[in-house]
């Protein structure tokens, strides 16, 4: 039977107050693929911090030893330049 991999992308601003329900979830969802499926398997899940200031780094690192063996953390930072006219 061929293994379907499967990976979550989700993007992450200024999300400090709903990261740890939302990776309960995840953890919960990745359980029931195992439990009650051959061929889906959650393979990885990407968190993309756009730059939040608020804690969601810390929270998301936190989660990613907690819960989270295969997951990735990328932390995105906007270049912004003005121009004078």
């Amino acid at each position: 039977m061929n293994r379907i991999s499967i990976s979550t992308i989700t993007p992450v601003y200024r999300g400090a107050d709903t990261l740890k329900s939302l990776a309960k979830e995840i953890n919960k969802y990745r359980e029931s693929l195992i439990a009650f499926s051959g061929s889906l398997q959650l393979v990885e899940s990407i968190f993309v911090d756009d730059g939040s200031s608020e804690g969601s780094s810390e929270i998301l690192e936190q989660l990613q030893n907690e819960y989270f063996m295969d997951s990735c953390y990328i932390a995105v930072s906007k270049f912004w330049t003005t121009s004078g006219t």
